[in-house]
């Protein structure tokens, strides 16, 4: 048993084999959650009694409520200044940036290389 990087890619090329396994997989924990996280402490089957109040006081500290479906100008507002904001689109970024420019490179190896293809996905 060789793995993906040793097929020799008459269908597909071995990276975009990667590319639908680990999509496949995303999709595979996004319907895992959809079905299985609750929305809410209230719906939470796996807490006791107890557990879900204290869970909803938590809830009602924060002022943030358990159902919110209207966006408020000032809830916009509270979130292009909050630095936790900034700081997950500046994270976001700059490894989109970095995965970007790193793979391409990987997967496409020169003819001239001193690695096969299939050594170059291990790496």
């Amino acid at each position: 048993m060789q793995g993906i990087s040793f097929y020799d890619g008459h269908l597909l090329a071995p990276y975009k084999i990667i590319y639908i396994l680990l999509g496949g997989l995303a999709i595979v924990v996004g319907i895992c959650v959809l079905i299985w996280l609750p929305d809410s402490p209230v719906h939470a089957n796996f807490l006791t009694k107890e557990e879900r109040i204290a869970a909803l006081e938590r809830v009602r500290d924060d002022s943030g409520g358990t159902e919110n479906k209207h966006l408020k100008k000032g809830q916009i507002i509270e979130a292009f200044t909050d630095i936790r904001t900034w700081l997950i689109v500046l994270t976001t970024l700059l490894s989109t940036y970095s995965a970007n420019s790193l793979i391409p490179p990987i997967v496409n190896v020169p003819s001239h290389s001193e690695y096969p293809k299939w050594r170059t996905l291990q790496l």
